[in-house]
């Protein structure tokens, strides 16, 4: 729990300066869980005295407050060390310790309650002196509404014939304003790139698996629990923002424009602002445009009424009274009420200036939100934003993945696969319409099939396999009856085509091609007993 503070940077941070953090005497009446007070020391001038000579030093001070002479602290973090120090020389006191307690003051009950500190608050005094450490608040100024609590460090001695603890005095220090948590500012990583858009992580907000996630609204109205699920209407929507069991719910405009794309839609002024779509600028101008209003009442964040925002979100136009379960829908002349607090405009009501993104334009808005997302958050992606480039394989654009650099052999082996699939390509433009040979068709699935068994056999090129495959087919040729192999020659013909020629015609099937790149020697062999 413990957490390193650096106090100068932090109070120059709020405005505050180098204070002095002052323990004064004080008398009021400490009272223990029970309500009763702590008895006290039966002398009133011995505790008068003894107040001015009981002392407490903390090794760090509290964060000084800008707007007012206070301080501040955390609830989740460890209190500084503290030394309290007392000075006994000529007091008849004995057994003598201390117990450091946060208190709450009434002033007008002159009354120090106790609220709790986490920790060892009772030590006693050796030497005149003890410390304490590890401490923390158990409760904050909000749960107190709004009180500071104060530190208060108690002298005790043990009277030696009750054999109890009495209160010789008390010092309390200045006001201190506790909150529920110290709120740790992002690394600055992301903002410190060389791309164009502006503060990246604040204007991406949410995590896309937000969307898909399930979410439920529980009410606890009698013992048993009813559960409603959250879909995408306008029921759903409803249910989601009056859900008091999803604690911190994001109600970014873009979030629910996705979310309940069904009931909700994206608008934009066309004469103030470029379409989101148009680039990844034009999307972080929308994103800023949509952080900078309040989204379930076009207010900005100071609450005062103003024009129009050039990106708007509205209940979509096709949301009518008629289609509404709700008997309480109003008409197109004012907002819809979501829930008590919230409400959304109607999209007829808005300017005609004012344009609707369809639902394929909404899923590549989502897309392009996960794409951003998801490259600002992996490791060294948010340096510099790298245009999307057009995939070979798929033809459209998106960001690639880095790989390593290819070796010598991987690189020929990738421009022998772009080579092959081009004459995929040209022999498949080349022969569309025309009568197909089927000799010809068998040679380049052939040589398909050698370039492919080339690139995973690396000691055999693939004319070496077109011609092993070839001498296989020749042998079996010659172990043919000879009185076939006769006739099959009487009515035989062969014609034999060089590839390397641009549109060649083949005579025996009237086929024409266009395989500039690839050099390949067919045969036809037309046996009229077939």
């Amino acid at each position: 729990m413990g957490e390193e503070w650096d106090d100068a940077a932090l109070s120059l941070l709020l405005g505050g300066g180098e204070r002095e953090f002052r323990w004064e005497a004080c008398s009021y009446t400490m009272r223990v869980a029970d309500g009763r007070p702590w008895p006290l020391l039966d002398d009133p001038s011995l505790r008068a005295l003894a107040s001015t000579r009981l002392s407490v030093q903390m090794d760090r001070l509290p964060i000084a407050c800008a707007d007012a002479r206070g301080w501040v602290w955390y609830k989740n973090c460890v209190l500084p060390p503290l030394k309290v120090g007392f000075d006994g020389d000529g007091l008849p006191l004995e057994s003598l310790s201390c117990m450091l307690r946060a208190v709450s003051v009434d002033v007008s009950m002159h009354e120090a309650h106790d609220v709790g500190l986490e920790g060892d608050t009772l030590r006693p005094l050796v030497h005149g002196g003890c410390s304490f450490s590890s401490l923390s608040f158990k409760t904050t100024s909000y749960t107190l509404k709004g009180k500071p609590l104060h530190l208060m460090a108690t002298l005790l001695t043990r009277d030696a014939a009750a054999r109890e603890l009495r209160v010789v005095c008390h010092v309390i220090s200045p006001p201190i304003t506790v909150n529920a948590r110290k709120r740790h500012a992002k690394p600055a990583g992301h903002d410190a790139g060389v791309g164009t858009a502006p503060e990246p992580p604040r204007l991406l907000p949410f995590s896309p698996a937000l969307l898909e996630r399930k979410l439920e609204k529980v009410e606890k109205l009698t013992e048993t629990a009813s559960r409603q699920q959250i879909d995408n209407s306008m029921q759903g929507l409803r249910a989601y923002l009056s859900a008091l069991n999803i604690r911190n719910k994001c109600k970014h405009p873009l979030f629910l424009a996705l979310r309940f794309d069904s009931c909700v839609g994206l608008l934009y002024d066309r004469e103030r602002a470029r379409h989101p779509l148009a680039d990844d600028n034009a999307f972080y101008s929308m994103m800023e445009a949509l952080s900078s209003v309040d989204s379930l009442s076009l207010r900005p964040p100071g609450g005062t009424p103003t024009e129009l925002p050039p990106f708007v979100i509205a209940v979509r136009a096709s949301h009518t009274q008629a289609s509404c379960v709700r008997t309480d829908c109003p008409v197109h002349g004012q907002s819809v009420q979501l829930t008590s607090l919230f409400a959304l405009p109607h999209a007829s009501t808005l300017p005609p200036a004012y344009l609707e993104l369809c639902e394929l334009q909404i899923t590549q808005v989502r897309r392009t939100y996960c794409r951003l997302y998801c490259s600002h958050n992996s490791p060294g992606g948010a340096a510099a934003r790298v245009p999307p480039q057009v995939c070979d394989v798929c033809d459209t654009a998106h960001l690639l993945p880095s790989l390593p650099p290819l070796c010598p052999s991987e690189v020929a082996a990738q421009r022998q696969a772009v080579a092959l699939r081009a004459s995929l390509r040209q022999l498949s433009s080349a022969t569309e319409g025309l009568d197909e040979c089927p000799e010809q068709e068998w040679e380049h699935e052939l040589l398909v099939l050698a370039e492919a068994m080339s690139q995973l056999c690396h000691t055999r090129s693939s004319a070496e396999i077109v011609a092993f495959m070839k001498g296989e087919v020749a042998e079996a040729t010659k172990r043919m009856p000879a009185a076939r192999r006769a006739s099959s020659e009487a009515h035989a013909h062969e014609h034999t085509h060089d590839m390397t020629q641009q549109h060649s015609g083949c005579p025996g099937c009237s086929a024409s091609f266009d395989l500039a790149d690839v050099d390949l020697q067919h045969e036809h062999v037309h046996d009229s007993h077939v």
